[in-house]
């Protein structure tokens, strides 16, 4: 007759503790707020509609023409005054570096610009195909959730180096040498934006 009660108040203890951890739960993931960017990651919608910015952005500039002149624009094989960082910690100049501002920087996000040359290994022999990468503006590291747009730029042999009034074949500060000699293309080049934060 005793071992009838005591499981039945085992059994009401067992209940009622389950429900006490169970309200303790539902407390829990009620105070907390999940967002699509709690764990510090980017949501995707909003990652795409900075790149889709980005690549806008590389349209716009090679539609009107200035994204070759920026392309053009270096000394001595270098955009700015650094090697590493370019123009960094300001914008590339002109309008492509307004538009990078406005749309990136003064909402908060940083952005890199990097351009890559095709060159070739051997410029004798025109063997052999390799890069060369100048930063336009570089500000760190990407993060994670950085995203990318790209745009490529043809440099003709009568392209025109800003400042000089050489043309890049004529041209000794030009970092790559021409890699279709017996064409009117000198070069391809690679524009790259990376945008993070």
């Amino acid at each position: 007759m005793f071992g009838d009660n005591r499981g039945q108040a085992f059994t009401l203890e067992g209940f009622i503790g389950s429900m006490l951890i169970l309200t303790a739960v539902l407390f829990a993931l009620q105070s907390i707020i999940i967002t699509p960017t709690t764990s510090g990651t980017v949501d995707r919608d909003v990652q795409a509609g900075i790149e889709r910015e980005a690549e806008d952005i590389l349209a716009q500039e090679a539609n009107n023409g200035t994204l070759k002149h920026q392309v053009l624009n270096m000394s001595d094989g270098v955009y700015g005054d650094s090697a590493a960082t370019g123009y960094a910690p300001g914008d590339p100049p002109g309008g492509f570096g307004e538009t990078l501002n406005a749309t990136f920087v003064q909402r908060g996000r940083v952005y890199n610009v990097i351009v890559e040359f095709r060159d070739v290994d051997d410029a004798d022999t025109n063997a052999g195909v390799d890069g060369r990468t100048r930063s336009m503006v570089y500000r760190g590291v990407p993060a994670d959730s950085s995203v990318v747009a790209t745009r490529t730029v043809t440099i003709y042999d009568d392209d025109i180096v800003p400042g000089t009034g050489d043309t890049v074949e004529e041209s000794d500060d030009f970092p790559v040498g021409d890699t279709a000699p017996d064409s009117p293309v000198y070069t391809v080049a690679e524009v790259r934006i990376v945008v993070w934060g």
